[in-house]
């Protein structure tokens, strides 16, 4: 079910391209300029540009994106155990970036990207066996920084009043803030932090809007994060209809600089056309290692305590008459992607990923695998994404991680 793969789409963001909230965090917590950082994060960016702008095959674009349809995945290349593959290779001279696709793969690289989708039947259905794995060689930034300037923008948050306080600090902020609408609070446990969508995001990024704030409508979530099991500590992320807020505590013995575990919990409801579907106490793992020469995180999925699916198709189609238009039993199909998640067709474990980013000499090395288990066949409540390809100026995440770098590279 697509809809179901949407959600899982969300869950890998927040969870297993933990780059992603890193950024998310990062453009809120860069306070002080950064050198090393800018330059890691520069290279970044402009390998991302590069990758927008890749549009020789569309069909391999939205493969790289998780975005496709079997047409797309029919075109993938075939490996010598006969599993789909695409890969991606990435070098920089003089500043630019080179892309090539399914490039010669005993070469060093700059950047080198491999994903196989492996197809296995499970319970009567055609599932895949997503590997990715992610090898870059640029300098400069470690998970152990993101720690640290999480820890100082919490300290921020605990002594500022105001919104403007914090965004003066900071070219990011300022621009979430010409985004969407900024709201800022401080209450006895809790400063909270609130974006929300509005018609001069629309005006300013119409694709992300319409994909994002149709979700935020159609459903309500909260992410609860702890770490070192400070449960009085929590860090929460959750909805309202046009709303992103942040909950971030107050006189904390937690320590964010230098965490060893990190447990998320998250809740989440999902009402399309009369249905809803609710998951309670979806419980991710990710351990965390910092040293001098070394960062290392492992994460995974653990267990949910609850799922329900509830209403009628339409307001008054029961959702058995809709199982003819879909892969299977649809409380049945939305249970077996669950239990992927978590726990995998063999039950030996879910999705997971593992990074590690190390100091060589003056290399910095930094590779990120992942694993991850999906229903082959989609179906959507949401409706059907976009194959659209924004430009790099209207993209609004490119545009994020751009006024990131003004942090970074403040004088």
């Amino acid at each position: 079910m697509k809809a179901y793969n949407q959600f899982i789409k969300f869950l890998r963001v927040i969870f297993n391209n933990f780059s992603g909230i890193f950024l998310l965090f990062l453009s809120l917590s860069c306070i002080k300029p950064q050198k090393t950082h800018y330059s890691f994060w520069k290279d970044y960016y402009n390998l991302q540009v590069e990758i927008r702008k890749l549009d020789s095959n569309l069909s391999y674009s939205k493969v790289l994106s998780g975005n496709y349809a079997k047409d797309d995945f029919a075109k993938l290349q075939k490996n010598e155990t006969a599993v789909s593959f695409l890969s991606l290779a990435g070098d920089r001279k003089l500043g630019q970036w080179n892309l090539e696709w399914y490039p010669d793969t005993s070469k060093q690289h700059d950047y080198l990207f491999l994903q196989t989708f492996e197809q296995k039947e499970w319970k009567g259905n055609q599932i895949l066996l997503v590997d990715r794995n992610i090898k870059s060689n640029w300098n400069g930034f470690y998970p152990k920084d993101f720690f640290l300037w999480l820890d100082s923008f919490i300290s921020l948050v605990q002594k500022e009043e105001k919104i403007e306080n914090i965004y003066t600090l900071s070219p990011s902020i300022e621009f979430l803030c010409q985004t969407f609408e900024c709201y800022f609070a401080t209450n006895e446990g809790y400063s909270e932090l609130e974006f929300q969508f509005t018609e001069k995001t629309k005006s300013r990024f119409p694709d992300f809007y319409q994909r994002f704030a149709n979700r935020l409508e159609k459903s309500k979530f909260k992410l609860k994060i702890t770490i070192d099991k400070h449960q009085n500590d929590t860090l929460e992320i959750f909805n309202s209809p046009k709303s992103i807020i942040f909950h971030f505590p107050k006189n904390t013995d937690a320590n964010f600089k230098q965490p060893k575990h990190i447990h998320f919990e998250f809740d989440i409801k999902i009402n399309a056309y009369g249905v809803q579907y609710d998951i309670k106490g979806l419980q991710y793992e990710l351990s965390v290692k910092l040293d001098k020469n070394i960062d290392q995180l492992y994460g995974k999925f653990t267990k949910y305590k609850e799922r329900k699916l509830q209403g009628n198709f339409l307001y008054f189609i029961p959702t058995g008459i809709i199982d003819f238009f879909i892969p299977g039993n649809l409380d049945e199909y939305l249970g077996q992607s669950l239990h992927l998640l978590v726990y995998g067709s063999s039950g030996k474990g879910g999705s997971h990923l593992s990074a590690v980013y190390e100091k060589k000499g003056n290399l910095q090395v930094n590779q990120i695998s992942s694993h991850t288990e999906i229903m082959f066949s989609k179906f959507s409540l949401f409706g059907a994404d976009t194959n659209k390809v924004v430009r790099p100026e209207n993209d609004f995440f490119l545009q994020w991680e751009n006024t990131l770098l003004l942090d970074l590279n403040r004088h």
